[in-house]
C-alpha cells in the first residue's frame, strides 16, 4: 500500500467501511477523491473498481479495471476484474476471455468460477455453470473465511436447476442449506432474492420455487409472504422501484 498523509488515510479507511456496509456509491466518491494519489495503487484500484462496478458504474469500472490490467498484467484480479464488467455489460464472449485468463493465473480463485458460473448460467449453458458453482463450493470448504458463501453458491445452482425445470433438485438444495442456515424458509426467501435482483432476474423461478414449498407441506409466514411478493413485484416491475 502506498504512503499517504492522515486525511488520504481517513478516506481510504471510511471507503473500505462503506464498502463493506454496502454503500457502494459513497464509497467510490471517496474512491475518486483518492484517484489522484492512488492511480497506481494495485489494492486501491481493486477497492475502486469493486466498489464502481457495485455501484452499476461499468464504464467508469472498466476503465480503472482496464488500468489495473495494464499496470498489474500478471495479477489474476486484474483480468476478472475486467471481465467481471463485460459480464455486467452483458458481452459474454469478452466476460468469459477475462474470466478464463483469471483462472489460468490462480486456479483457487472462487471468485472467478463463481462470475464465470454466473455468464454461463445467462447464455444457457446450465451443466456448465453448475460445475463452476461446485468447483466454487469445493475451493470454499478448503478456506475458513470463505465458508459462509457456500448457501450462496447452492442457491446458485438451484436457480440453474429451476432454469433446467428441475425442481426436484431446487428442493433438494434449500433441503441442504436448511442445515447450514437453520431454517429452510430463509433458503426459500434468500433464493427469491437472488431471483428478483441483479443481471439474471428470473421471477418466474419465484414462483416455482414457492409453488415447491407449499406443495410440500410448508406453510409461509405472512412476513415472509410479504417480503416474497415485494421482490417478485421488483422482479416483474423494476421500474417501479426507480
Amino acid at each position: 500500500m502506498s504512503q499517504f498523509d492522515i486525511e488520504e488515510l481517513v478516506l481510504w479507511t471510511d471507503a473500505w467501511r462503506e464498502f463493506r456496509e454496502g454503500k457502494y456509491t459513497d464509497a467510490y466518491a471517496k474512491c475518486k477523491q483518492l484517484l489522484p494519489v492512488l492511480s497506481e495503487d494495485r489494492e486501491f484500484l481493486e477497492l475502486a473498481v469493486r466498489c464502481s462496478y457495485k455501484a452499476n458504474l461499468y464504464t467508469e469500472s472498466l476503465s480503472l479495471a482496464n488500468k489495473m490490467l495494464l499496470l498489474y498484467p500478471d495479477y489474476a484480479v486484474s483480468h476478472l476484474s475486467v471481465g467481471i464488467n463485460y459480464e455486467f455489460l452483458r458481452t459474454p464472449s469478452e466476460a468469459l476471455d477475462f474470466i478464463n485468463k483469471a483462472i489460468e493465473l490462480d486456479s483457487n480463485c472462487v471468485d472467478a468460477y463463481e462470475h464465470r458460473a454466473g455468464v454461463l448460467e445467462r447464455v444457457g449453458k446450465y451443466d456448465d455453470a453448475l460445475q463452476d458453482y461446485a468447483h466454487a463450493i469445493a475451493l470454499c470448504k478448503t478456506k475458513d473465511s470463505y465458508a459462509k458463501y457456500i448457501p450462496y453458491y447452492k442457491l446458485c445452482q438451484a436457480r440453474c436447476y429451476a432454469s433446467m425445470g428441475k425442481t426436484d433438485e431446487v428442493w433438494h438444495l434449500f433441503l441442504e442449506i436448511q442445515t447450514q442456515m437453520g431454517d429452510i424458509s430463509k433458503g426459500l426467501l434468500q433464493f427469491c432474492k437472488l431471483c428478483a435482483t441483479g443481471p439474471r432476474k428470473h421471477p418466474d423461478y419465484i414462483v416455482t420455487a414457492v409453488t415447491k414449498y407449499m406443495e410440500s407441506g410448508y406453510k409461509i409466514g405472512l412476513e415472509d409472504r410479504q417480503s416474497i411478493m415485494s421482490l417478485l413485484s421488483s422482479a416483474l416491475f423494476p421500474e417501479a422501484d426507480e
